[in-house]
């Protein structure tokens, strides 16, 4: 059975801020890495845990790298999980917010040629 992922399995992995709950966290995602645990996420909770990261304080790269190695877990489901490498570049390299990033790439990799915002309506 599949399990959903919420943002803060990943946050208290990464933050190790409560003692009791992290521990459980970084088991949780060692079974995933074994193969013992099949587990689902969604891209809003990638963009949950950058949004939290950076109000920590962590730096883009930091973020960058963490999460990358999260989201590479085999047996960790995520929609377009292929464009993330390219979306945590984009991230890490352009003065954009993770949401901005993850769009353009999403427009580039499904052929969207325009973005609407209120600037060009």
């Amino acid at each position: 059975m599949k399990k959903l992922v919420d943002a803060n399995i990943i946050l208290r992995y990464l933050l190790a801020d409560h003692p009791q709950q992290s521990s459980k966290a970084k088991q949780f995602l060692e079974k995933i890495e074994k193969g013992e645990e099949n587990a689902i996420m969604t891209p809003l909770a990638v963009a949950e845990v950058v949004y939290v990261l950076e109000s920590s304080g962590a730096s883009r790269k930091k973020i960058s790298e963490a999460l990358l190695r999260i989201i590479s877990l085999r047996n960790l489901q995520i929609a377009q999980k292929r464009i993330f490498p390219e979306v945590f570049s984009v991230y890490r390299q352009k003065n954009i917010d993770f949401i901005d990033a993850y769009q353009a790439v999403f427009a580039q990799k499904f052929g969207i040629k325009s973005t609407i915002t209120p600037g060009v309506m």
